[in-house]
């Protein structure tokens, strides 16, 4: 690249830092290569905010005065891209100011004056026309197209028309198909005759909308959902050729959060008979579900050894008066919880790639093998009556297990004795 400088340099500031840097990559920027800078073209422009942004503001600044230094008169177009910055056209002239600031050259936007209007939108495509026919096509034939292309991506066309043959009753629903070139041109002589696929597009004309609402459209299917989201895969490959757009350049929106935990009640929850302990992922205190029941059960975080499964609860002790009480841990600091193993510790398990446990001692300073009861929390010696101060009777065998002084969590597993993080939501 030094010896024939690219017509177009993709790069990061980081490094684009480097390059102004170093002396060998000058040719980059001095001499007669710096008459050639016509264009700096920055995307994602809106994550260039606060601090950051004043970082690539100053490196933009020492960019342009190095290669200015070596090009008298030469001019550089500033770039800017973004698709979330501003609210819309009451916004540009904020996103000009933006601009300016970021670049430290002048970008202006009067509403009135369309030769000083520096920002510039994006236009919205329209989608090809489609016709509607007086019958759609059954549900299942939508299912059928689409498994076909996600089991054989590279299916021929003619092998869609002897489908689409095969599974309507009408002939005449069927377009002259024969000779087709490739998949997407045969979908799209199919679905612009589509009715469901007309008012799904005049569903969504207004915006975007949960699937639920678009599922009506298939009130005649046995899986609507499982029908909606195979017409919309296939009719978003289908266009007349490679420069048009889809039917429905379609797309989701998947709205998640980061999990706080996973917390276990481990009180039964079964009317059979059979211990059935309930996960939660969010925090609780009290089970809800013991709580309509007429009962009360501790929620404690869950966590696993990530070699052998075992599975940990994480507490935090408080003063329960004659006895420890195990509450559910509220810090998310390692010094202030325990780790209780559920049951007893097993023998250690053979796994060539885990970690084993080195020869000069193990990473738990202690085990305590205790009953925890799962109504009160108090915590019991394995010696000690059946039934809690408490009154109840519901008590699981667990092993408390003690890292070694100052270790930032538990790190051998007190079942496997393997070494490896257990997982809970405090090691994330």
């Amino acid at each position: 690249m030094r010896a024939t400088p690219p017509h177009l340099l993709l790069t990061n500031y980081a490094m684009l830092e480097y390059l102004l840097l170093r002396p060998r990559d000058s040719e980059f920027f001095d001499g007669q290569m710096a008459r050639h800078w016509k264009f700096l073209v920055l995307d994602e422009a809106h994550v260039y905010d606060g601090a950051t942004g004043i970082e690539m503001a100053m490196l933009l600044r020492r960019l342009k005065e190095r290669i200015r230094r070596g090009s008298s008169g030469s001019s550089l177009r500033c770039i800017a891209t973004s698709t979330t910055i501003g609210r819309g056209r009451t916004d540009y002239p904020a996103v000009a100011t933006f601009a300016s600031n970021l670049f430290g050259e002048p970008f202006e936007f009067e509403d009135d004056n369309p030769a000083r209007q520096d920002v510039i939108a994006a236009e919205r495509d329209t989608l090809p026309p489609v016709v509607p026919m007086s019958e759609s096509l059954p549900p299942h034939v939508y299912q059928g197209l689409h498994r076909l292309l996600v089991d054989d991506p590279g299916i021929q066309p003619q092998r869609l028309v002897d489908e689409l043959r095969a599974n309507i009753g009408d002939p005449r629903q069927i377009p002259k198909l024969d000779g087709a070139t490739n998949v997407d041109s045969v979908l799209y002589t199919v679905l612009r005759h589509d009715g469901r696929l007309n008012q799904l597009r005049d569903l969504l004309s207004s915006g975007p909308k949960p699937l639920s609402d678009a599922e009506t459209i298939f009130t005649d299917a046995e899986e609507p959902r499982v029908a909606l989201t195979a017409l919309v895969a296939l009719a978003a490959r289908a266009k007349p050729d490679a420069e048009s757009l889809a039917l429905l350049p379609a797309r989701y929106h998947f709205f998640a959060r980061a999990l706080e935990g996973t917390y276990v009640c481990l009180s039964n929850h079964s009317d059979e008979g059979e211990n059935e302990p309930r996960l939660f992922l969010s925090r609780h205190e009290v089970c809800p579900i013991c709580e309509q029941r007429g009962r009360t059960s501790n929620v404690y975080e869950l966590a696993s050894c990530s070699q052998c499964g075992a599975e940990y609860i994480v507490g935090q002790f408080s003063d329960g008066g004659e006895r420890r009480t195990l509450a559910t841990a509220k810090g998310t600091a390692f010094d202030d919880v325990t780790y209780l193993l559920v049951g007893e510790p097993g023998d250690a398990t053979e796994d060539d790639d885990a970690s084993q446990v080195d020869d000069d001692g193990s990473d738990v300073d202690g085990q305590e093998h205790v009953r925890l009861c799962l109504s009160c929390g108090a915590v019991h010696g394995r010696a000690d009556a059946s039934t809690c101060v408490c009154g109840h009777d519901r008590m699981v065998a667990m092993t408390i297990v003690t890292p070694k002084p100052g270790q930032q969590g538990l790190k051998q597993c007190a079942a496997c004795g393997k070494r490896s993080n257990t997982r809970s939501s405090r090691d994330s």
